[in-house]
């Protein structure tokens, strides 16, 4: 049975890609489920997706299960959709940094926001409290009146005595 596949080059403006990427056939149908699926087709697919699943199965005519199951088993494929999928970070990472410069300084106040409260974490800067953390503690018996201990989770708070709510 003789399958026809038509090469495509891959796009001129691909960037920061391995240079040796295997063009990506170009399918009038489905690929075929008893033809096992091409581990360099896919990671071509899988660098065109920047690691996505679903859009690199589109690309090769197949199901996402079945790329899915076939990145799962083979290590170097694993290896290349996180690879692909970093690229894409940095890219992200990219644009926010050129926004941190903007001269629009709603722009550049949003994306000092999204900086502070995402990587700034581990500084403390988040709208749910970053580092912090709580800790309750509740005594008495189910249905009857007890106590409710609260003690805030951060570096200097971490030591300090319960905070006893009486709910009699």
């Amino acid at each position: 049975m003789g399958l026809k596949v038509k090469k495509i080059p891959l796009p001129a403006d691909v960037r920061r890609m391995p240079d040796n990427l295997e063009p990506l056939g170009h399918r009038e149908s489905d690929y075929p489920a008893d033809i096992p699926l091409d581990p360099e087709q896919c990671r071509t697919a899988l660098w065109l997706s920047a690691g996505n699943i679903g859009r690199a199965a589109v690309l090769l005519r197949t199901s996402a299960a079945r790329l899915g199951s076939l990145v799962r088993r083979d290590a170097h494929l694993a290896e290349e959709r996180a690879q692909a999928s970093e690229m894409a970070i940095d890219r992200a990472e990219g644009v926010i940094l050129d926004a941190l410069d903007d001269q629009d300084p709603v722009r550049r106040d949003d994306a000092a926001r999204f900086v502070l409260v995402h990587a700034g974490r581990q500084r403390g800067w988040s709208r749910d409290g970053g580092a912090a953390g709580i800790n309750v503690a509740f005594s008495g018996s189910p249905g009857a009146a007890g106590a409710v201990q609260i003690r805030w989770q951060t570096s200097e708070e971490a030591t300090a005595p319960l905070k006893t709510i009486d709910h009699a």
